[in-house]
């Protein structure tokens, strides 16, 4: 994948718009019938925002979440992938083609139609700073080698962009809370900092508890 099609870099840019332009870089080249791309905390891999309109249906939504941050369970885990020396990965591959032996096929991929499943970290100096997932429907044309090559390359230049973009822009700076916020916290338990939109998520949930 040439490098210029990489990423776009934009001093400016927003997060999403760095993911969404690493995505649609990729997608170019690598079409998928479900995709969505997801921005995480280095330190915890917790999802933070991201685009999931071209996503899973809403159905499995609730037992995805599980399996990737409850359970952490499957071979394609993100944890799982955030350690291997190879930021891209093919669940068909993965499994060795026993795909009907994975839990995520089972209760996520199958539900939904879905043949087969590509992630790539978006990592750079160590850290996973996002995720995207494409994904083919059954009857769609398979996933080749060639695809998840192109996914490899697409990894480091997109965390480069999207850490960037994070640094200078945040994930907290809207005036519609509706993103996660940022809560810091000593040992002990005592908070030393709420964000803006961390602050609206306590209050209300201070309001609800005394509803």
């Amino acid at each position: 994948m040439p490098t210029d099609e990489n990423v776009p870099a934009a001093a400016e840019a927003e997060p999403l718009d760095v993911l969404n332009a690493a995505a649609q870089a990729l997608l170019r080249h690598v079409p998928a019938d479900v995709w969505c791309a997801v921005m995480l905390d280095p330190a915890t891999l917790l999802d933070t925002g991201g685009l999931h309109e071209h996503g899973f249906p809403g159905e499995v939504m609730p037992r995805l979440f599980e399996i990737e941050h409850g359970e952490q369970i499957g071979v394609d885990n993100i944890r799982a992938l955030a350690r291997r020396p190879t930021a891209s990965s093919l669940l068909s591959v993965s499994t060795c083609g026993e795909l009907t032996q994975s839990v995520y096929f089972q209760d996520i991929l199958s539900p939904a139609g879905l043949a087969d499943e590509l992630r790539v970290a978006l990592r750079a100096d160590g850290h996973t700073w996002g995720l995207l997932v494409l994904c083919r429907a059954n009857g769609s044309t398979p996933f080749t080698a060639r695809d998840v090559e192109r996914a490899e390359a697409i990894s480091s230049p997109a965390a480069t962009d999207l850490r960037r973009a994070l640094l200078l822009k945040g994930i907290d700076d809207t005036e519609v809370p509706d993103a996660p916020g940022l809560v810091m916290a000593r040992p002990d338990g005592r908070i030393t900092y709420v964000s803006r939109i961390a602050e609206f998520w306590r209050a209300l949930a201070h309001h609800q508890r005394l509803a």
